[in-house]
């Protein structure tokens, strides 16, 4: 008797546990590297840490879902969304979108309604936020949103978070686009965060890192080989062009990417901007003032890569 009592509250206890709603989380599922489309600041670049919690019904194998699994749905679903992207604050006044079915044309204005920044890309180079201004809050809850309709019907409640990586020293946010680059770097306007460390002869120079953390910080980075005149611009960017402006453009196998952007938040560099160049850019500047030094830069794209010159 006494045993058929213990085999039942075990039973009980276990019918009682398949019923818990418990939370998975996935710390560092993926990093994203992106520009945001900031009124009255430009274009800005920027990289996030993403953080996934789950919440979901324990099956009789005593999981919510396998951790392989989700992980890789989530981590593509992810980048697929907001990596390497142009991020509009859609409801915006100063901004204006020019929409085909391929294509999208993006327009900044500043507070004189003077042209701050124009884009022109394939459509998957942008994200689209029905907000008046860029918050983590509001690109959290979009790829919330985005993901609940993608995960296994297992998953009963998502939660994403963002976050900044802990940065000790000096940094910048940097925008560009890589005409030579197979995948989604060729994006003309996406960005990153990016941590700068420099050594003159063996010792670690904050003045330096101090120089191209302000020089670099919220500017957009173009390759003079980018460069194109008035004329070559297409008609909608023409109808908006202006003595301020720099003006680039490139075809790309994801298609025909063009910019504009305040010669004020652009800096030219003689070589593409990959995060080797620049840092090989970077290292050459430095040793036009120290020609006699020993000069080591270690420059990232973004979060834990980067390159060393």
């Amino acid at each position: 008797m006494y045993r058929s009592i213990i085999d039942a509250n075990y039973l009980v206890y276990v019918l009682s546990f398949l019923r818990l709603i418990l939370k998975l989380f996935v710390e560092n599922i993926t990093t994203i590297d992106l520009s945001i489309l900031r009124p009255n600041r430009g274009i800005i670049g920027d990289s996030f840490i993403v953080d996934i919690t789950l919440q979901g019904d324990v099956g009789q194998d005593g999981m919510i879902i396998d951790f392989s699994l989700v992980k890789k749905i989530i981590k593509k679903e992810v980048e697929n969304l907001a990596d390497h992207v142009l991020v509009i604050p859609n409801d915006n006044d100063s901004v204006r979108l020019y929409q085909s079915d391929l294509r999208c044309d993006v327009i900044l204005y500043s507070s004189e309604s003077e042209v701050r920044s124009f884009i022109s890309a394939p459509k998957k180079s942008f994200l689209l936020l029905n907000t008046v201004d860029f918050s983590i809050e509001v690109l959290e809850d979009a790829l919330e949103k985005h993901l609940l309709n993608t995960v296994p019907v297992e998953i009963k409640g998502l939660k994403v978070s963002l976050r900044h990586e802990r940065m000790s020293g000096q940094s910048y946010r940097y925008s560009h686009g890589l005409k030579k680059h197979d995948g989604d770097c060729q994006r003309i306007a996406h960005g990153h965060r990016s941590a700068i460390r420099i050594y003159i002869d063996g010792q670690q120079s904050t003045q330096w890192e101090a120089y191209w953390a302000e020089k670099w910080d919220q500017c957009y980075l173009v390759s003079q080989d980018d460069i194109i005149s008035e004329a070559m611009l297409s008609a909608c960017a023409k109808a908006h062009w202006h003595e301020g402006l720099t003006a680039h453009g490139y075809l790309g196998s994801q298609g025909y990417f063009e910019a504009m952007t305040l010669t004020t938040d652009t800096d030219l560099i003689p070589s593409d901007t990959t995060v080797e160049l620049l840092a090989q850019h970077i290292k050459n500047i430095i040793q036009l003032k120290l020609p006699d030094s020993a000069i080591e830069v270690h420059a990232y794209e973004g979060i834990g890569k980067g390159a060393i010159a």
